[in-house]
C-alpha cells in the first residue's frame, strides 16, 4: 500500500495518556488534534503516580528535551531517583516492613507536574466536550462537540479516562464502570507546623508506602511536593486510605461522604506517622489543599481548618470502581481506546500509569507503519487492540485482586503484590509466576 501523507489523528482526552500519545506523533510526523473538555485551569485535584517497567517506552514518545526534563515531574524534583526504586508494604498496626518490591525505573510523579510537562508543544483544544461520533466515509471519522465544534480525521483515540464518553458512545451500558464494595478517600495535605511535616516525611518510606493493616485496610501515604525543601511548610503530602463497609465507624450510615471524625476513628489504630497524619488535621495548624474538603456543600479549593469546624467538614469519598475491557466496534480502524477509558483498573498494585504509557507506544508505532504505507489502518487497530486487551482485562483483573485482598488479612499474604511485586502479569505468567506455583507445589 502506498504511504499516507495527509493522514490525521482525533484525540479526545487531553490527560497523560492522550498527551503521551500525541507528543509521540508530533515525534514521529503524524499530524493529530487533542480536545479536552475540560477548561485551560484543569481541575484542581492532584494526586501522585508511579511507573517503573513502562520507563523505557518513553524516550520513544517524548522528545529528548522533554525526556531530561522528567526529574521535574517527580513530587520531591530535589531527589536524585536511583536506578532501582524500592515499593515498601508495611504492618500497618506496627508499622515494619512486610514486602519490598524492587521498582527498577521506578519514579513517583505528580499527576498535575506531568501534565503541564507533556502539554508542552501541544496545541490542546480546551472547552470540547464529546457530544456524538460518526463515520461519514469508509476512510473517515468525525466528532461533534457539545460547543458546536466538529472534527474529522482518519482515525479516533479515545483517551479520556475512566468515565469515557468515547467508549460510551462504542460500547452504551456496557462502558459503565463497577464499583466494588470498598470505599476510599484520597487528598492533599500541608502542615504548617513544620515540626509535623517533618516528623511525617523522616518516618515515610521513600518512594512508595503501602501500608496494610491487619483488620483489613489499606492506607497509602506520600509526597505530593515540595516547593521549597528547606521549607517543610510548603511540603504537600498525599494520603489515600481504602476500607470496606464493615469497617465504617458510623454502622447506621456507612456510604460516603465521609467525616474527619470517620478518619480519625479508622486510624486510631495505625502505627506512626500515619496516625498523626490524621490526628493532626484537626489542629489549627494544617492546610487541606485542593478542593478535598467541603463543608454544607459548598466546595473549597483551599480549606484552612481553623477557619470551620473540622468535625463538620466533610470529605468526599467514593468506591473503588473498575471497568474490565469488552470487545467494541472499531469500525475498520477508525476508533479505538487507550489508557484508563480501555481499562480502567484499581490503584492498589501500581499499574495503570505503565499501562497507559504502553497503550501510547502500541499506538504511535502502530500508526507510524500506517502512514509509512506498511499495514493498512484496519491491520494496526486489530493489532494494537489483540494485545492491549488481552494485556489489559488481564492486567484489570489482577489488581482487583488485588484491591480486594488488601482487605483482608490473611488473603493479603497471598495476593499479587505478595508474590510477583508490580511485574506486568502477562510476563510474570510466563516466567516468575510458573516458578512461584511450582515452589508452591514442592513445600506442599
Amino acid at each position: 500500500m502506498e504511504s499516507q501523507p495527509d493522514f490525521k489523528v482525533l484525540i479526545v482526552g487531553a490527560g497523560i495518556c492522550g498527551l503521551l500519545i500525541a507528543q509521540g506523533l508530533k515525534k514521529h510526523g503524524i499530524a493529530f488534534e487533542i480536545f479536552e473538555q475540560e477548561s485551560t485551569a484543569g481541575r484542581s485535584r492532584d494526586w501522585g503516580m508511579a511507573y517503573f517497567w513502562s520507563a523505557d517506552y518513553l524516550p520513544y514518545l517524548l522528545p529528548q528535551e522533554l525526556v531530561d526534563r522528567l526529574p521535574e515531574v517527580q513530587v520531591d524534583p530535589f531527589y536524585k531517583a536511583q536506578p532501582v526504586e524500592s515499593m515498601t508494604v508495611t504492618n500497618g498496626l506496627d508499622g515494619s516492613a512486610i514486602k519490598v518490591v524492587p521498582s527498577p525505573g521506578g519514579r513517583r510523579v505528580g499527576r498535575k507536574a506531568t501534565r503541564r510537562l507533556m502539554a508542552e508543544g501541544i496545541d490542546i483544544k480546551f472547552n470540547h466536550r464529546l457530544k456524538s461520533i460518526s463515520y461519514p466515509t469508509a476512510s473517515t471519522v468525525e466528532v461533534s462537540f457539545e460547543n458546536g465544534t466538529k472534527a474529522s480525521g482518519n482515525v479516533l483515540i479515545g483517551a479520556d479516562g475512566g468515565g469515557s464518553r468515547v467508549r460510551r458512545s462504542l460500547l452504551g451500558s456496557l462502558a459503565e464502570p463497577k464499583p466494588l464494595p470498598i470505599y476510599m478517600v484520597n487528598f492533599n495535605a500541608r502542615y504548617r507546623n513544620p515540626d509535623h511535616a517533618v516528623f511525617i516525611r523522616s518516618n515515610l518510606r521513600h518512594f512508595v508506602d503501602h501500608g496494610v493493616h491487619p483488620k483489613g485496610m489499606f492506607f497509602l501515604m506520600t509526597l505530593q511536593s515540595v516547593p521549597d525543601p528547606k521549607k517543610p511548610e510548603t511540603w504537600s503530602f498525599q494520603i489515600t486510605i481504602t476500607w470496606p463497609p464493615e469497617l465504617s465507624p458510623n454502622k447506621q450510615d456507612p456510604e460516603p461522604p465521609h467525616t474527619l471524625q470517620d478518619l480519625q476513628a479508622l486510624t486510631k489504630d495505625w502505627a506512626s506517622p500515619k496516625r498523626e497524619a490524621i490526628d493532626w488535621l484537626c489542629d489549627s495548624d494544617v492546610t487541606v489543599t485542593d478542593g478535598f474538603f467541603s463543608k454544607n456543600g459548598t466546595h473549597s479549593t483551599t480549606a484552612a481548618v481553623e477557619e470551620t469546624d473540622p468535625w463538620q467538614l466533610v470529605i468526599p469519598s467514593d468506591r473503588v470502581s473498575i471497568w474490565l475491557p469488552v470487545l467494541w466496534d472499531n469500525h475498520e480502524g477508525r476508533v479505538t481506546l487507550a489508557g484508563d477509558a480501555a481499562h480502567a483498573m484499581t490503584f492498589h498494585r501500581g499499574q495503570g500509569l505503565n499501562n497507559c504509557i504502553r497503550d501510547a507506544k502500541e499506538i504511535v508505532s502502530g500508526l507510524k507503519k500506517h502512514v509509512k504505507g506498511e499495514t493498512a489502518l484496519s491491520g494496526v487497530v486489530a493489532a494494537y487492540e489483540k494485545e492491549m486487551l488481552d494485556r489489559g482485562s488481564a492486567e484489570v483483573k489482577t489488581s482487583m485482586e488485588q484491591t480486594l485482598k488488601c482487605h483482608n488479612w490473611e488473603k493479603f499474604q497471598h495476593s499479587p503484590v505478595m508474590k510477583i511485586g508490580g511485574s506486568p502479569i502477562r510476563h510474570v505468567e510466563n516466567t516468575e509466576w510458573k516458578k512461584i506455583l511450582a515452589e508452591q507445589a514442592m513445600e506442599a
